[in-house]
């Protein structure tokens, strides 16, 4: 009785078991391992890349093996490094492919086997294909040795720009724009010109209109003679008419300046002024006695003759620049100068730029 329940647990227990392989057997079959090298050839302590890529279901837990620095993947062969893991869904998210890429080297000639694998629900599963590495030697004369050299010493970088070549080597550009310059000058036939700017005078209006405030101001304190008054306006009349119209007012008489405004079609307001001028001879010379209100008249009618006769804004606004050529002789001179500015200018730089090679060769000696 003991022998057959002993032998129904064993028949009980194989079939569990045959059933957990098949089941585990068809789950693997669902995950596909495969590797591929960048290169099949690589000499000693060159570098490759191993791309391992897996197929799997989306439930299905994967695991790729980490390796640390100078860690084997398979004896003679180091792993340097694992990129990050890229994941793409297949079949409309049943399926996933991970992909990642180990960075290998190897120090030993030899030709190396590499087959990778993953960990897939605790289980490691190998990839369906295998890869082969071939690890060269760099070939060496071992005849004459006599003719290989040892490594190099370190070699010290002792060449900086200082603030002193910084400096002559700004000399030495702007030296060689001035050659440039002088030399396309000299290459130009045209005469050689100057520009003078020449200030413009102040308005005659503004001048004369500032003499009248002040007088103003002198009338109203009663500081001038009527005699005086006269004097000093008529002669900012007469100032004022030979700056505005060119004629000679301060040597003329009162008739005189009329007759030169009316000549020169300057009519505007010529009958006040006439007597205005009128009555100051009378005041300067025949000792008439006008009133203050006259003379206050007679401010104003100066006052308004200058505004109404000032300059326009276009005839103030004269050129302010003159250009000046120079005769025959002054353009030779000139010509000369420039030629000989332009050779030591050109010696110059020639001398600084050999300076400037030199300091720099002789760091590196």
């Amino acid at each position: 009785m003991r022998n057959n329940v002993r032998m129904k647990i064993v028949i009980i227990r194989n079939i569990l078991l045959l059933l957990a392989w098949v089941v585990a057997s068809v789950t693997m079959a669902q995950v596909v391992v495969e590797s591929k090298l960048d290169t099949a050839e690589i000499r000693i302590g060159e570098q490759v890349q191993i791309q391992v890529k897996v197929t799997a279901g989306k439930s299905q837990r994967v695991v790729f093996p980490e390796f640390g620095n100078g860690q084997e993947v398979t004896p003679g062969v180091e792993v340097l490094a694992g990129s990050r893991i890229d994941t793409t869904l297949l079949n409309a998210g049943k399926r996933i492919e991970l992909k990642r890429r180990y960075t290998v080297t190897s120090f030993d000639s030899s030709l190396y086997n590499i087959v990778p694998y993953v960990m897939v629900n605790g289980d490691t599963v190998h990839s369906r294909n295998s890869v082969g590495l071939k690890v060269g030697t760099i070939p060496v004369d071992t005849v004459h040795y006599d003719r290989f050299n040892g490594p190099f010493d370190p070699v010290d970088m002792p060449f900086s720009w200082t603030w002193h070549l910084w400096l002559l080597s700004l000399l030495l550009i702007v030296m060689l724009v001035l050659v440039v310059m002088l030399a396309i000058r000299l290459s130009n036939k045209a005469p050689l010109t100057r520009v003078v700017t020449v200030e413009q005078p102040e308005a005659p209006h503004l001048v004369a209109m500032k003499e009248m405030e002040k007088m103003k101001q002198q009338v109203d304190s009663s500081v001038l003679s009527h005699k005086e008054y006269y004097e000093q306006l008529t002669n900012i009349l007469r100032t004022y008419i030979m700056q505005r119209f060119g004629i000679n007012a301060r040597e003329m008489t009162s008739q005189e300046i009329i007759n030169a405004l009316l000549t020169s079609n300057d009519k505007i307001g010529l009958q006040e002024l006439q007597e205005l001028l009128s009555t100051a001879d009378l005041v300067k010379f025949a000792k008439y006695e006008s009133s203050f209100t006259e003379a206050k008249h007679g401010l104003l009618v100066a006052v308004n003759y200058v505004n109404e006769t000032k300059q326009s804004e276009v005839e103030m606004s004269a050129q302010k620049k003159v250009i000046v050529i120079g005769g025959e002789q002054r353009q030779q001179r000139i010509r000369i100068g420039m030629y000989i500015g332009l050779v030591l200018l050109s010696l110059a730089s020639l001398a600084l730029l050999v300076y400037l090679l030199e300091e720099i060769v002789n760091t590196f000696l």
